[in-house]
């Protein structure tokens, strides 16, 4: 879709549309609503204690002995590593503190990935 194509669909000048991608300007959280409504998507936002949840997965985990927590857990490692493999990305939360050796359960990969100045996260 071309640049004038989302500035016609938000209703906002193609040269906006332009300032954006390029990183030229940073959007108000109206104009990203208006851009992303274009296309039927809407902006979720939330919030989430700052390291206090990886705290206290690894007390519970460090409960469980080495050997279990490898048999349970290690598989998952190379799996998303084949996942990550083309993907310029930054491993956060649970899955950063795994990669790292901590004794942490991983469900769901938590991915943030910057594209154009943004960051764009991933999850589930």
């Amino acid at each position: 879709m071309t640049q004038q194509q989302v500035a016609r669909r938000a209703g906002v000048a193609r040269s906006t549309v332009a300032a954006y991608e390029s990183g030229g300007s940073t959007p108000s959280l109206a104009a990203i609503d208006r851009v992303l409504g274009a296309f039927g998507k809407q902006l979720r936002l939330g919030s989430e204690p700052i390291a206090a949840d990886l705290d206290a997965a690894i007390d519970a985990a460090r409960a469980v002995s080495m050997e279990e927590r490898v048999e349970q857990h290690a598989w998952r490692l190379p799996l998303m590593l084949k996942h990550l493999a083309d993907v310029p990305y930054v491993a956060e939360g649970a899955v950063a503190a795994f990669v790292q050796g901590a004794p942490l359960p991983v469900d769901a990969m938590e991915i943030a990935r910057s594209i154009h100045g943004a960051t764009v996260r991933c999850g589930g």
